[in-house]
């Protein structure tokens, strides 16, 4: 009830969720909320624009199927250009250093975690990927994720060197959109 009144005074007139969840569903209704996005799952009848939910078929990205979504109020393609306002950060040059970024290095980021264990791929196969990288020594191998487990660190038992970086669990949201931009493959 708490979160219901909090949310009451904004009176938001859409609701897109992304991920079915039936207290949203459910908040979205009871809020008197014009417009309702969601997946056709878990109380989805609470929602007044749906999709059929198909992602457990990974045949796009995630961001794809959730971007189909909002198809039915923004007809305009959408540009896979993100705008994070990384130039506006000041310490930038600093963090890039700090990581370890070579400026003469090609640097191939690899996001090796996944909150969903289905979507992930087996680890081994990725070092697989980056030895093929690290046999060029023009190349910087740079992790990136959530968290780091064990057996992550049994599989990338890579020195730390300029040509590895291990970063995962080590930036904050910004810091991560700085060492994105700066890769030439992700």
């Amino acid at each position: 009830f708490k979160l219901y009144k909090e949310l009451l005074q904004y009176r938001f007139d859409g609701l897109v969720v992304t991920q079915p969840n039936k207290f949203f569903h459910l908040l979205g209704f009871i809020l008197g909320i014009k417009t309702r996005i969601g997946f056709k799952r878990k109380w989805g009848f609470f929602l007044n624009l749906t999709q059929k939910d198909i992602k457990y078929q990974s045949e796009k990205h995630e961001i794809d199927y959730n971007l189909s979504l909002l198809d039915s109020v923004c007809p305009d393609a959408w540009s896979p250009k993100i705008q994070l306002d990384t130039d506006l950060y000041p310490r930038d040059r600093e963090i890039i250093q700090e990581f370890g970024l070579k400026e003469e290095k090609q640097k191939v980021v690899f996001h090796v975690t996944s909150s969903n264990p289905i979507k992930a791929w087996p680890l081994k196969k990725f070092k697989e990927v980056m030895d093929l990288f690290l046999e060029k020594p023009r190349y910087q191998i740079i992790l990136v994720g959530q968290e780091e487990t064990s057996e992550m660190k049994e599989v990338f038992q890579f020195a730390e060197d300029q040509n590895f970086i291990n970063l995962i669990g080590k930036t904050s949201l910004m810091e991560l959109s700085l060492v994105l931009k700066e890769a030439n493959c992700v």
